[in-house]
């Protein structure tokens, strides 16, 4: 059985708090992560400095969708000058 690249992605979904993101990053190590919308589809992705919280009524409160990053597309034979 083969799993998709996107079967091993690692993502945090729409609506989820700085408690659930913070866990996520730190059972992964990972500082980015793509957000799922309620449909499944990719949003865009959070990057763990923009939600991390000192105040624990916040933390507990859903992250605000302005800080969700847009996704570059980058195609097969892009240039990196062009993709970046």
């Amino acid at each position: 059985m083969s799993c998709s690249p996107e079967d091993r992605l690692v993502t945090v979904a729409q609506g989820a708090t700085g408690v659930e993101i913070e866990q996520v990053c730190a059972e992964t190590g990972f500082s980015r992560f793509p957000v799922r919308g309620r449909s499944g589809d990719l949003l865009g992705y959070l990057h763990i400095k923009d939600v991390l919280e000192t105040d624990p009524e916040r933390r507990e409160r859903a992250v605000d969708a302005k800080w969700i990053r847009s996704c570059a597309t980058v195609r097969p034979g892009d240039v990196f000058h062009d993709a970046s």
